[in-house]
C-alpha cells in the first residue's frame, strides 16, 4: 500500500511525499522479507534522491541494497536488476560512464529476465543517452529502438510517452532539432504539466532561438522545483537559465545562474547538467 501511494504521489507530481512513501515502502520491504516491493521501491526511490540533490545518499542506498543482496547469492540474480539500474542512472549524473554502460547493460538484462517491463524500458532509455554521451550514437539508437518495440508490444500510453520523450531528448543533443519538435508535438499535451516536459520544451526553445520563452518557462520550473525540495533538478534548471540569458545577452545574469548551479552541484557531485548543457 505504501508503495502504491508513493507511486500515486510521484505521478501526480508530488515527489516530496512521494519520496516519504517509497522510503517507507523500502524499509518495511526489508523488514517483513518483502524483496520485490522493497527493490521496486527502491527503483523509484534513487532517482527521486538523485532529483532532490541527495546523488551521493542514493548511491549509498542502492549499494547497501546491493550488499544486502548478496549473503543470499542473489546479487547476479533477475532481481537486483532493480538496483543496478537506478546506480547506472546515478553513475551518469557524475559523468561516469563506463561505469554507468556496465550497470545499466546488466540492469537491462536482469529485469529482462525478471519480467518487469516498466524498469526494463527506463534502463534501456538511460543507456541510449550514456552510449550518446560516450560517441556510441548507433549504440544509442540501437537502445531506443529495443526501447520503443518493448513499449509498443506493452500497449501501454505511458510507457510509450517515455520512450518517444527519450527520442526527443536524443535528436536534440544531435542538434535535429525539426525532428525534436515533431517528436515532442506527439506527446507534448500529456508531458507539458511535468517537470521533464517542462525541461525538454525549454531545451526545444532554446535550440529554435526562442530565449525569452524558455525564460519565462524556467522561471515556472524553478519556482515549482523549490516548492517541491528538488535541489538535483534546479542544477538543469539554472544552467539553461544560464544559457538563455547568455542567448539574450544578459552577462550578468548568466554568471549568475552558472554559479547558483554550481553551487547546488558540488556537494553531490553532479557534473552531466553542465555538459549536456552546452559545450
Amino acid at each position: 500500500a505504501l508503495f502504491y501511494q508513493g507511486l500515486g504521489l510521484l505521478r501526480t507530481g508530488l515527489p516530496k511525499p512521494a519520496t516519504e512513501m517509497l522510503r517507507q515502502a523500502l524499509e518495511l520491504g526489508w523488514a517483513l522479507g518483502h524483496r520485490m516491493t522493497a527493490l521496486d521501491a527502491l527503483a523509484h526511490l534513487a532517482p527521486l534522491m538523485s532529483a532532490q540533490g541527495q546523488l551521493r545518499e542514493a548511491q549509498l542506498l542502492c549499494r547497501t541494497s546491493l550488499e544486502r543482496c548478496s549473503p543470499s547469492d542473489e546479487a547476479q540474480a533477475p532481481i537486483s536488476g532493480l538496483i543496478l539500474i537506478p546506480m547506472g542512472m546515478l553513475a551518469y549524473e557524475r559523468n561516469e560512464l563506463q561505469e554507468a554502460v556496465e550497470l545499466l547493460e546488466a540492469g537491462v538484462a536482469l529485469c529482462g529476465q525478471l519480467g518487469n517491463l516498466y524498469h526494463t524500458l527506463a534502463g534501456e532509455c538511460a543507456l541510449a543517452k550514456v552510449h550518446h554521451a560516450r560517441g556510441a550514437r548507433e549504440q544509442a539508437w540501437n537502445a531506443l529502438a529495443a526501447a520503443q518495440d518493448l513499449a509498443d508490444r506493452s500497449r501501454n500510453t505511458r510507457r510509450q510517452r517515455m520512450v518517444r520523450m527519450a527520442v526527443a531528448d536524443l535528436q536534440l543533443r544531435e542538434g535535429n532539432v525539426a525532428a525534436a519538435k515533431q517528436t515532442f508535438e506527439e506527446i507534448r499535451a500529456a508531458v507539458e504539466s511535468s517537470v521533464e516536459g517542462q525541461l525538454l520544451h525549454a531545451r526545444l526553445l532554446l535550440a529554435s532561438s526562442h530565449a525569452l520563452a524558455a525564460l519565462r518557462m524556467l522561471g515556472t520550473v524553478e519556482a515549482s522545483c523549490r516548492s517541491q525540495g528538488q535541489a538535483g533538478l534546479l542544477v538543469t534548471v539554472h544552467v539553461l537559465q544560464a544559457l538563455g540569458h547568455r542567448a539574450n545577452g544578459g552577462r550578468g545574469a548568466t554568471l549568475e545562474h552558472l554559479e547558483t548551479a554550481v553551487s547546488l552541484a558540488a556537494s553531490g557531485g553532479y557534473v552531466r547538467p553542465f555538459i549536456d548543457g552546452d559545450a
